[in-house]
């Protein structure tokens, strides 16, 4: 099991506790699900381990055998509350423990462990579609080493456009979110688009699926892996991760939830798959 910080342990039952006594506000949409829903949080266990890699010096699908194995336990808590009309506050708290194995000798960090905050504001909100700009801080908390797998990460602002929406109007149960942006590093400022996508809908009883796709590109010059910068190649990854899941509804707001990702492309980074655990509560 991760060895979670008492501190990292301590801020993450705080903000769960913060979220289920604020009063839920119905009347202000939130652009991730559809309107009319409100505060929301979610707790994750993630399990991953690779033991191959993408080759270093382009981005592409082909990996090759690692000279180590990465294995990685998180506990994640996220969660989202309005605090105003068309205003939201949103976080993305990480307590995590990896292993890195080569041969006989074994590394260890806690970390990386970016915690983020941020708020939003939404610009429209109709019963199929909503919008949002986010503005938010990553800080890292992690104690890491040099190698740039175990690092702990670094300082970094991230601004995105948030987009929720039903492809064929509020009567399909069908749903689509996005999330894009730039990350912008503030050691070296370098820039690094994200995107996350989710799409889903209902499978059978109590139960619905949902794909989702994860790409991280880093732009300009030193855009790829660098050999010999551990702290460029701990972040500025470029990655395409795309993932497969279901989810149970348990109660009235509550939902059970399971996500299978693979890594399918990447430059320079371990190639591996994980599997999430979550708990969603909706107030």
């Amino acid at each position: 099991m991760p060895r979670i910080h008492p501190l990292h342990a301590g801020l993450c039952a705080l903000a769960a506790l913060m979220m289920l006594l604020m009063r839920p506000n119905s009347a202000h949409a939130n652009p991730w699900t559809p309107a009319g829903n409100r505060n929301a949080i979610n707790f994750q266990y993630r399990d991953y381990s690779a033991d191959r890699s993408f080759p270093q010096g382009s981005f592409g699908s082909a990996t090759v055998p690692s000279s180590s194995r990465y294995i990685k336990q998180e506990l994640r808590i996220t969660g989202r509350a309005a605090l105003a009309p068309r205003w939201l506050f949103f976080f993305d708290l990480r307590a995590a423990h990896i292993r890195k194995i080569k041969r006989k000798h074994t590394l260890t960090a806690n970390g990386p462990e970016d915690q983020q905050l941020g708020i939003a504001r939404i610009i429209d909100s109709t019963p199929d579609r909503a919008q949002a700009l986010a503005l938010s801080t990553i800080i890292p908390t992690g104690s890491g080493t040099l190698d740039p797998a175990l690092s702990t990460g670094q300082n970094a602002v991230e601004f995105d456009y948030w987009l929720w929406f039903r492809p064929a109007g509020h009567n399909t149960p069908l749903y689509a979110t996005l999330s894009l942006g730039p990350r912008i590093f503030l050691e070296d400022g370098a820039p690094q688009i994200r995107f996350m996508g989710l799409v889903g809908g209902p499978l059978l009883h109590r139960w619905s699926w949902v794909g989702s796709l994860f790409l991280s590109r880093v732009l300009g010059p030193n855009g790829g892996y660098i050999p010999g910068d551990t702290a460029h190649n701990a972040t500025n990854y470029n990655l395409l991760r795309p993932g497969i899941g279901v989810s149970y509804h348990l109660a009235h707001g509550v939902r059970l939830k399971l996500l299978y990702e693979k890594e399918m492309a990447g430059e320079g980074l371990h190639a591996g798959s994980r599997i999430t655990f979550g708990l969603s509560l909706r107030g």
